[in-house]
């Protein structure tokens, strides 16, 4: 499946540029008081924890990085960071984490998280594995200088000091052992297989870690999401939102509520996206009361289009907040030919603008001329006859200019032909025929 493509904006008034809470992680996190760190209270024993590193700015608000921690082999696994959040968000985005995973978080000095960090990448880089992309970009740097941190002794590996690789359901095992068998050997490490369930945290229960209802509850409770709707004031928007809810659901069920494993799932799990769309279907072909067979091709397309864009978003944010947030607008579906005819061309405007386009290119331009089409030609040409040549072509010219206005650019050769062609087809589609049929 393709990855999404997203429409460029129109052309916004200068507004004063603000800082990327990376480039302040990277300039400035290192000169904040640390405000507490936090570790699962069994990691001795289980080896594999996340810990949280947390800095509190001048405002009061927190810059925070969580450090997916494999303390047996692999490192920092995965690492993610949240940026100028008041103290509510941040203690709740600690109890989610430590509903999302089972575990209970204790506090331990910054030494101690420093030098568990560090010395599992260390440990790790010796085994030939490098931490996750994102720590050596961003998450070190609310890390204290690994110079300026206080020796401790912290034991890595099995018992015995020895790498031990256990496998997880997103893990290339295969290419894991291959690297232990070049960096250490065959007898200098050890293994246990594969672990049949996303959940790194089991003890031993074949029953799922989250249910569906329980994912529900703790990331997209029925009052935050119903609050959400009441605030569209726009149908096609209310509409467009509880498919992604439930959506969100089927994304975050596949790795039974642990977001922090979505990214590996992702990149990792060639079937992950394929088992998400399919359960979205299956859920779509039950609301609507037919087959999954007998799903349009068109709305197909678009389920899979927003499996990834919900997948895609969800480890952006490493949560479901984004879904709540009150600037947050839904992609909504392609509206019928008499809402176009009912909506106000401010309406329209605000349709197309709020769109998130993560469609591919070819969809984009097909969907968005349908509509712009449809509408210029219902609202200014209803009483014109189009099928005399000479009115299309004069009614098609209208249009492109108007195109030309919109986009504020000059359309390149390819992009009017993608214009021109779709336009014809919405004509042929909507109004000839409707035409004959009169």
């Amino acid at each position: 499946m393709a990855k999404s493509k997203k429409r460029k904006s129109k052309k916004q008034p200068a507004q004063q540029v603000k800082i990327k809470p990376e480039n302040y992680i990277k300039k400035y996190a290192r000169k904040l008081p640390i405000h507490e760190c936090l570790i699962r209270d069994d990691w001795k024993e289980a080896k594999f924890s996340p810990v949280i590193v947390s800095r509190k700015r001048a405002n009061g608000n927190f810059v925070a990085a969580t450090y997916i921690v494999d303390l047996s082999c692999l490192g920092v696994k995965n690492t993610s960071f949240i940026y100028d959040i008041d103290t509510y968000s941040y203690q709740e985005n600690i109890k989610e984490m430590e509903q999302g995973m089972g575990l209970r978080f204790e506090k331990i000095e910054s030494s101690l998280a420093h030098n568990i960090i560090y010395g599992a990448v260390e440990f790790a880089e010796d085994c030939g594995f490098e931490p996750h992309k994102d720590f050596t970009k961003v998450t070190e740097y609310l890390l204290d200088s690994v110079e300026s941190i206080e020796y401790i002794d912290v034991h890595f590996g099995d018992e015995d000091g020895k790498p031990l690789f256990v496998a997880g359901p997103y893990d290339d095992s295969k290419k894991i052992m291959e690297t232990l068998r070049r960096t250490v050997g065959e007898e200098n490490f050890n293994y246990i297989a594969e672990i049949g369930s996303p959940s790194m945290f089991r003890t031993g229960s074949d029953e799922p870690f989250m249910t569906r209802q329980e994912i529900k509850d703790t990331f997209l409770p029925d009052e935050k999401v119903n609050e959400k709707v009441a605030s569209f004031e726009l149908e096609n928007h209310k509409a467009a939102y509880i498919p992604q809810i439930i959506c969100a659901e089927i994304i975050l069920e596949e790795v039974e509520g642990q977001i922090h494993l979505l990214e590996d799932a992702y990149e990792e799990n060639e079937d992950f996206l394929d088992q998400v769309l399919n359960n979205l279907a299956s859920s779509y072909a039950a609301s609507q009361n037919i087959s999954v067979g007998d799903i349009d091709k068109e709305v197909l397309n678009e389920l899979d289009n927003l499996v990834i864009f919900l997948t895609e978003k969800l480890i952006e944010f490493g949560s479901t907040d984004f879904l709540f947030e009150k600037s947050y607008t839904p992609v909504p579906r392609i509206v019928s030919e008499e809402a176009l005819k009912q909506m106000t061309e401010e309406e329209l405007d605000a349709h197309q603008a709020h769109r998130l386009f993560y469609m591919t290119n070819q969809e984009r331009y097909y969907h968005t001329i349908s509509e712009y089409a449809y509408y210029y030609l219902s609202v200014n040409h209803s009483e014109t006859d189009f099928q005399q040549e000479a009115h299309q072509k004069e009614a098609l010219q209208g249009f492109l200019e108007d195109a030309k206005k919109e986009s504020k650019e000059t359309l390149g050769e390819e992009t009017l032909k993608d214009y021109t062609e779709g336009f014809n087809a919405v004509m042929k589609l909507y109004f000839l025929k409707s035409n004959d049929e009169e």
